[in-house]
């Protein structure tokens, strides 16, 4: 084998190895530029550039004409630059495409320098360039009665209804808010909402029914027809002065926000009876006569209480109205559908080494069933002799 000769300095332009002499002539070898073929044929496809961030050369493929960079880490260090804080002058590299319209290093800095001094809101670009350091009027008065607040003592606040300067005793409490006082005084917030008592009530009535209970829209109208009825008295205890409104079966029972469902009440009979439900016999007993009843209404048959019924089946006691309790059979459909089946038999096994007394329906083919299974059935049938003077010859099995 021919003895490898190298010549110092000459390496090879792609890989930078020694080239190995091979047997070629001096001549050759001091000509030649790669190692391998290998590294022939990958320089007949790439180039050399220069890093545009650290300097150092490296090779890229001949049709990556766009090629800058030695390494994703150089690329992105040269496409960001530095941005100078416009309030706390601290220095921060950001993206090139983000460094041209960043003025601040983050967020608390911009509000800082742009932001409301009562609300942080950034101010409109007028307020910005006239010095002034609040968002709007609104906050320009708040900081104001806040100095003053400061230094007498005595706190102020403006109602955002009414447009009026008022005492701190004049609004509720709000710890939320900046100054600890809601943004409405107690005349405004009372006034609207008795403006608008039903919707508040339609609302609470809406989140508090229970799995069953429905809302049903009616007018005031139709209510003051429908408590005329009882001519301003108590539904409960028949006293003049009911101002309050009863749903007879509670929201939170499951009760109907309708007018079948709503009667007059009095103050304490409405303490009194809460959300119970249901009533005792004693409370739905009619304590007093409409003073305007419908024609025909005297000819009707009185109020019958409800009463306590037993569901013959299961022996379970409920509370239910009495013309229901006059038709009612089973109280539910699990028990109509035990007392529609047919009845059953007991019977008693003819194998004389079991008799085991098992039950079996009351329907066609029962009559001739001797035995409680089939292992019975089946000893009886190699047995040789006659059991209780029946052939087995006779005997059905199942």
């Amino acid at each position: 084998m021919p003895r490898t000769r190298a010549f110092p300095g000459n390496s090879c332009e792609m890989c930078g190895q020694t080239i190995p002499a091979n047997g070629t002539s001096t001549a050759q070898q001091r000509k030649a530029r790669f190692c391998s073929m290998t590294c022939r044929q990958a320089a007949s496809t790439s180039r050399q550039l220069c890093c545009e961030h650290c300097g150092n050369s490296f090779r890229v493929a001949a049709t990556r004409e766009r090629a800058r960079f030695c390494s994703v880490a150089c690329r992105s260090v040269a496409g960001r630059r530095d941005v100078t804080c416009e309030h706390c002058g601290k220095t921060t590299s950001f993206k090139a495409n983000r460094a041209r319209i960043q003025r601040f290093c983050n967020r608390a800095c911009m509000f800082a320098a742009l932001g409301c001094a009562v609300c942080s809101k950034i101010r409109p670009a007028g307020r910005q360039a006239a010095g002034d350091k609040f968002c709007s009027d609104a906050c320009n008065v708040t900081a104001r009665l806040e100095e003053q607040a400061a230094q007498t003592g005595q706190l102020f606040a403006v109602c955002s209804r009414c447009r009026q300067l008022r005492p701190g005793d004049d609004f509720t409490k709000e710890k939320a808010n900046r100054n600890g006082l809601s943004y409405e005084c107690k005349e405004c917030a009372r006034g609207y909402y008795q403006q608008n008592k039903d919707n508040y009530r339609l609302r609470r009535y809406v989140s508090q029914a229970a799995p069953g209970g429905i809302v049903v829209e009616f007018t005031p109208a139709q209510k003051t027809a429908r408590f005329s009825l009882w001519g301003g008295r108590c539904w409960m205890c028949g006293i003049e002065g009911a101002t309050q409104n009863d749903h007879v079966k509670p929201i939170v029972k499951g009760g109907s926000h309708c007018l079948s469902n709503l009667r007059p009440i009095c103050r304490s009979c409405n303490a009194s009876k809460g959300g119970r439900w249901p009533l005792t016999n004693a409370q739905l007993v009619a304590n007093f006569v409409h003073p305007n009843p419908r024609a025909g209404t005297e000819q009707l048959s009185p109020r019958r209480p409800r009463v306590d019924w037993t569901c013959p089946l299961c022996m379970s006691t409920f509370l239910i109205r009495a013309h229901e309790a006059d038709s009612r059979k089973h109280c539910s459909k699990k028990c109509s559908h035990e007392a529609r089946r047919s009845p059953s038999v007991v019977k008693k096994c003819l194998n004389p080494l079991c008799g085991k007394r098992f039950e079996l329906p009351d329907r066609k083919g029962t009559n001739e069933r001797k035995f409680c299974s089939i292992e019975c059935a089946w000893v009886a049938r190699d047995r040789p002799a006659h059991w209780g003077g029946i052939a087995y010859g006779q005997l059905r099995l199942f």
